[in-house]
């Protein structure tokens, strides 16, 4: 059938915004659970300074969502 591999397959349409939804979903994720962290460690500590294994695993989450950005 002539003419038809000039059309698009219905999926190209939606793969990109799809891996950039995904992307910012994610994004959202990382950071949503990096506060939660922050807000459950102060209510259970009573104090704003969160150890340095919490600030290792908020920045680790910071990092990942700057790099799914990029």
């Amino acid at each position: 059938m002539k003419g038809l591999e000039t059309h698009h397959r219905f999926g190209d349409f939606f793969d990109k915004p799809m891996l950039l939804f995904n992307n910012v979903v994610e994004i959202l994720i990382c950071r949503t659970v990096a506060w939660l962290d922050t807000e459950i460690y102060k209510q259970e500590n009573k104090s704003d300074t969160l150890p340095q294994s919490q600030i290792t695993a908020k920045n680790r989450y910071s990092f990942r969502s700057e790099l799914i950005k990029q």
